[in-house]
């Protein structure tokens, strides 16, 4: 063999055995990682009145007052376990504080000098010293919570603050801490014996933004998400903006969407300058959505990736004037327990198709404004609307200028009292099937059918119009409505008919011989523009008022 070739096969053998080596040596640590770990948690040193009194055969709750101890009655044992609390608070800051300021001299060693090595060793072997005394009084000191909490009959206000303190403890440890660490091994441990103490809700709010915790005590983020409640959503914006204080700036600094209290808003295109793409989040705290998107018309998409929580009630002007909105993905929405929509959908203007199929609208009684202004709105999807409880419909589908077919078929409006402007506007609608409508409670229905310039007929012969008290309006400007069969109409309680079947042209007949008008003082314009009709029907009106204009 050739000697120049030796120097290299030794090179390589060299690179392969150092390779071979660092893969030991991870393997190893990885191994005494989790053996450290094991130790820790075999060694929870358990009080021994807690195991005493937590075994069935030696204590029951009934007669909690009679039992005496080997360490005396409860309430003398009790007062003996807040003071140890006490001490063993002071323990734990004060080894906390020592865990801080050796994490401080070791960020300050000198690497250069020659010592650096031996005097790092020993700083390391006294944080593994202290963690080690912090871990057993934190175990301690839970498991003296632990007694009190179960047993003690005075306990809400003391339980309350030590589990602040605790919670305290957790931010402190994973402020200190670089978790994920062989050196910090005994930190994992004992913030998951707190957090085991811990409400669950409070324990994932600790940690929700600390991944490394979360991987190292397993924690999984769609569980937390289930548990903590919070709503997530992605959004597209119209032109670049700026995330800064968590509130939303335009290109010119100018504040476009002030941040409420309990909402977190992130850049997903990890660009500091500005971005399109932004996710929030909302935290549970936040119980009402009303007018959340108010006049946020920089936005352009909204995709609803996590919305379980059921306790949202108020979802009134929720998207109000968001101008720009062209697609709106509520698929996961959980609307539930919801009473107000009103307004909800307000002026999206530029909305063209809504599928709201996913929609529980059993408890929902206000639905006025809800999709007015809609003005380009084509599809619209409500076949799974529940409207049993609504009582305003006021306005609901008013200026939804470019619906031309809406399938009402499974409402139910047996509560509703207002119907005022329910379709005025929509003047693309071709035909309305409303047979189904119960009509009993409604007292307005002035401008229902206000500049419904496409309906040819309507089929109101479902309607009970008893308590009617205002039909002004209520045809005017159906300008291509041709029949209007309106015989079952009981007019006894209505008071006004201004403007009532103003500018229907196309109608050529109209009978009202079954109009009680006895009680109507306002009829100006009732017939104005009726082109079309051959003769004027005739009604007994209330001699104040008998002005019809035609």
């Amino acid at each position: 063999m050739r000697k120049d070739l030796f120097p290299k096969i030794s090179a390589i053998s060299k690179a392969g055995f150092l390779s071979l080596n660092m893969m030991h040596i991870n393997a190893m640590n990885a191994k005494k990682e989790k053996k450290i770990l094991k130790k820790y948690e075999n060694k929870i040193e358990e009080n021994n009145f807690f195991n005493k009194i937590n075994n069935k055969s030696h204590f029951k709750k009934s007669d909690r007052n009679s039992i005496k101890t080997n360490d005396g009655d409860f309430e003398s044992y009790f007062k003996i376990s807040y003071d140890k609390i006490d001490k063993l608070k002071n323990e734990i800051e004060n080894k906390l504080q020592i865990d801080e300021n050796l994490r401080n001299s070791l960020s300050k060693l000198d690497k250069n000098k020659k010592d650096y090595k031996q005097k790092r060793h020993n700083i390391i072997m006294q944080i593994d010293q202290n963690n080690k005394f912090l871990a057993e009084f934190i175990n301690k000191y839970v498991q003296e919570l632990k007694i009190i909490d179960t047993y003690s009959t005075n306990k809400t206000k003391d339980i309350k603050e030590n589990r602040y303190f605790l919670e305290e403890i957790v931010k402190k440890l994973i402020e200190i801490n670089s978790v994920g660490n062989l050196l910090d091994i005994k930190a994992i441990y004992t913030i998951r014996i707190i957090l085991d103490f811990l409400p669950e809700k409070r324990k994932l709010e600790l940690i929700r933004y600390n991944k490394k915790i979360q991987n190292k005590l397993k924690i999984n983020i769609d569980y937390f998400k289930r548990i903590f409640n919070t709503i997530e959503l992605e959004i597209e914006t119209v032109d670049n903006i700026k995330i800064l204080n968590n509130n939303i700036h335009n290109k010119d600094n100018k504040i476009i969407f002030l941040n409420k209290d309990f909402i977190t808003i992130e850049n997903l295109e990890n660009n500091d300058e500005s971005t399109k793409t932004i996710k929030m989040t909302i935290e549970p705290e936040l119980d009402s959505l009303d007018n959340l998107f108010k006049n946020c018309s920089f936005i352009k998409k909204i995709k609803f990736t996590y919305f379980k929580r059921n306790n949202i009630k108020n979802m009134s002007g929720m998207f109000y004037e968001c101008k720009s909105l062209e697609e709106l993905d509520l698929s996961s929405f959980n609307t539930q327990n919801v009473t107000d929509m009103s307004w909800m959908f307000s002026y999206c203007s530029s909305l063209k198709e809504l599928n709201l199929s996913n929609f529980n609208t059993q408890n929902v009684t206000d639905m006025s404004c809800m999709f007015s202004d809609c003005e380009k709105l084509k599809v619209l999807n409500l076949s799974s609307f529940n409207t049993q409880n609504v009582t305003d419909m006021s306005d609901i589908f008013s200026v939804c200028s470019s619906l031309e077919e809406l399938d009402l078929s499974n409402f139910n409006t047996q509560n509703v009292t207002d119907m005022h402007d329910m379709f005025s506007y929509c003047s693309s609608l071709t035909s309305l099937d409303l047979s189904n409508f119960n009509t009993q409670n409604v007292t307005d229905m002035g401008d229902m059918f206000l500049k419904c310039k496409s309906l040819e007929k309507i089929d109101l012969s479902s309607f009970n119009t008893q308590n009617v008290t205002d039909m002004s309006g209520m045809f005017s400007y159906c300008s291509s409505l041709k029949e209007l069969n309106l015989y079952n109409f009981n007019t006894q309680n209505v008071t006004d008919m201004r403007f009532m079947f103003e500018k229907c042209s196309s109608l050529t007949n109209l009978d009202l011989s079954n109009f009680n008008t006895q009680n109507v003082t306002k009829t100006s314009y009732m017939f104005s523009g009726c082109s079309s009709l051959t003769s004027l029907p005739h009604l007994t009106i209330n001699p104040k008022k008998r002005r019809f204009c035609v």
